[in-house]
């Protein structure tokens, strides 16, 4: 089990956003949170990447307790987050980008090597590598954001709302990619998605958010066919 949730509350000032959240992430599998907006799948992404801390609970990353660190010592342990948004540097380069995501040591080391494989999964960047990253399209931007990502060589990768304000086709490629992560890169993943029938494409298991708690859980290809899941995700 690559990671384990037990328990967790979270809290913004006095408001509670995690009630009770307990899942597990396999090795190797990509996990998908998906609930409508407000449900809390931004916020565990924060709180297991530690910018937000649990007022109760427990988060275990390959048997080791990670409640506590410091960002910078999660993404050490190998746990990357592409959050919402994408967050880029607009005035920097595509090359720049990709560059500050090798910020621990060990990535510095292999910079090179790293991204020529990265340049090879993303070969649009690599047209684009010298080019402002606030100029590419949205969906070049999100390639960025989670190519910067993989420059830290992750082994848990969490990605917040990775189609969010792109056309159909461009978030298909998206997916594409993210599933060449887990096939080719065996890259365990966690993502938040909003659009629901893509996290199901592409996912092993699916938790389901509604205000703060997880009220449904299972395989990907078992729960898609609960006909409360069709009829309120993906409107059939």
């Amino acid at each position: 089990m690559s990671l384990v949730i037990n328990s967790l509350d979270v809290y913004y000032g006095k408001v509670q956003i995690l009630r009770e959240i307990s899942l597990k992430v396999d090795h190797g599998s990509i996990t998908a949170l998906i609930g409508p907006n407000g449900s809390g799948k931004t916020t565990l992404l924060k709180t297991i990447s530690g910018i937000l801390r649990p007022m109760k609970g427990s988060i275990k990353y390959e048997d080791k307790e990670i409640v506590g660190l410091q960002p910078h010592e999660i993404v050490e342990l190998g746990i990357i987050h592409v959050p919402e948004g994408r967050r880029l540097f607009p005035y920097l380069t595509v090359y720049e980008n990709l560059l500050l995501g090798s910020y621990n040591k060990k990535a510095r080391e292999r910079f090179k090597d790293n991204l020529e494989r990265i340049l090879t999964i993303f070969p649009i960047l690599k047209e684009r590598l010298h080019q402002k990253a606030g100029t590419l399209s949205g969906g070049e931007q999100q390639m960025l954001a989670i190519a910067r990502a993989l420059m830290a060589e992750p082994r848990l990768l969490l990605i917040d709302e990775p189609s969010l304000g792109l056309a159909p086709k461009i978030i298909d490629t998206v997916y594409e990619h993210i599933k060449t992560l887990k096939e080719s890169e065996k890259i365990t993943i966690l993502l938040a998605e909003q659009n629901a029938a893509k996290a199901f494409e592409v996912s092993d298991y699916v938790y389901v958010l509604e205000t703060g708690r997880v009220v449904r859980e299972g395989k990907a290809v078992e729960l898609i066919q609960d006909e409360e899941i069709r009829k309120v995700y993906l409107g059939i």
